[in-house]
């Protein structure tokens, strides 16, 4: 494993070069595949999401087996958290493994859930195994290059960057992402003649027009951490992570990958994949997305409790992770009780329940107590809390009960 095997060296002093080189032989295209937001080690409302990532970077191997792409590109948010778990670690060292063991040359920067100190680790070795890595900014953009019939084609590694970070290789103020980005991108002389590849992970917008985000993403308030795709003009393709959604951001060729996985309920409608693109002469590149399935599925359910106990969601009692929501008119004992005894994937409980609305909202006063009789004052809560009148049975009963009590209480 080669996380582990490389464990024994310190971070000792970091040393970057201007530009960074790597040639490849001659191919007739270049290939790549563009991933972003594997956020290895998440949970998903507690639930560990391990097994379901290990299945999905499987799925990317086997994909690179049959495609057989000359290089990965992974667009930040490797890790779900700074100081990443134990079983996150040796999946990611599993996965690079194999990308070795296929001869894939790889390309990968932090994003704002990385350590980049951390990412770091093991740089100068991987190197000579193809494993670059992009994670701290110092002042430059790593740059490689890759060659095919139609030429070179460069690939700029931009790890994910706040002003702050890059405020000190600068003596102009640095106060805004997109000021901060530009800034960065401004110490690199861009041949534009050739084919240009840029790797970042920021939040991109378009004239002002907002990706579509879901619940899963840190997102400034404020709009603060806004970079316009306008910024990129010189990138022949923008391989972007942060956000979970697949899209494109202004033009086709500036473009979120997406998560492999669907880490919010509120991406339950979201088709994940893997961006395939194949560049040829300048200007000239084709995309296609392979899908991916995880192998347990998000859902959605809602309806009354009656419904959802019944045959008609019986094929989500077992290998989905379920959101169930409960509407229900009338009271209902202990809901989730009885629902987590027929589904076993229950991550998220709401109910929405008219009865408990009208309750919270129902105000007698005094005067209304002495005025009304036992049975209305009954009969409107009835109404109230199960939002429907009474039907003639139960009006039967109703008054039966208060007749007995009331004779229960003359005769004492």
């Amino acid at each position: 494993m080669l996380l582990l095997t490389y464990m024994f060296m310190s971070f000792g002093e970091i040393h970057w070069a201007n530009i960074a080189k790597k040639a490849m032989c001659m191919g007739i295209i270049m290939k790549f595949f563009h991933i972003a937001d594997l956020h290895i080690g998440k949970k998903l409302q507690g639930e560990s999401l391990i097994r379901e990532q290990i299945y999905m970077l499987n799925t990317i191997i086997k994909y690179a087996e049959e495609e057989k792409p000359d290089a990965l590109i992974i667009a930040g948010d490797v890790y779900d958290k700074s100081v990443p778990s134990a079983e996150a670690v040796l999946a990611l060292d599993d996965f690079i493994d194999k990308l070795v063991k296929i001869g894939l040359e790889v390309f990968m920067i932090s994003g704002n859930h990385d350590s980049g100190e951390r990412l770091y680790f093991g740089k100068r070795v991987f190197e000579k195994q193809n494993i670059h890595i992009g994670s701290i900014y110092q002042g430059n953009l790593e740059e490689f290059a890759m060659k095919d019939e139609f030429g070179e084609v460069h690939i700029y590694l931009l790890p994910f960057v706040k002003p702050t970070m890059v405020q000190p290789f600068f003596t102009e103020p640095v106060e805004t992402y997109e000021e901060g980005v530009k800034m960065a991108l401004s110490s690199q002389i861009i041949d534009t003649a050739k084919r240009n590849i840029l790797v970042a992970h920021q939040f991109v917008v378009n004239i002002g027009e907002h990706p579509v985000t879901s619940e899963s993403e840190q997102i400034s308030l404020g709009g603060l951490d806004q970079v316009d795709a306008g910024v990129f003009g010189e990138f022949d393709y923008v391989a972007l992570g942060h956000i979970h959604k697949p899209q494109k951001v202004g033009r086709q060729t500036v473009r979120y990958c997406g998560s492999l996985l669907k880490y919010s309920f509120s991406e339950v409608n979201h088709i994940k994949s893997i961006m395939c693109v194949e560049m040829k002469e300048k200007d000239v590149l084709e995309m296609r997305k392979l899908p991916l399935k995880q192998q347990t599925d998000l859902v959605i359910l809602e309806d009354n409790l009656e419904n959802l106990l019944s045959s008609k969601y019986e094929q989500y009692r077992t290998g989905y992770y379920l959101s169930v929501k409960v509407v229900d008119n009338r009271f209902v004992l202990d809901p989730i009780g009885q629902l987590r005894n027929k589904f076993e994937g229950i991550l998220e409980f709401h109910i929405d329940n008219t009865m408990q609305k009208s309750y919270k909202h129902s105000h007698l006063s005094v005067e209304d107590l002495k005025e009304k009789s036992t049975y209305d004052l009954f009969k409107e809560f009835f109404e109230k809390q199960n939002g429907d009148m009474m039907n003639a049975a139960e009006e039967e009963t109703i008054q039966k009960i208060l007749a007995e009590i009331e004779q229960g209480g003359k005769s004492r």
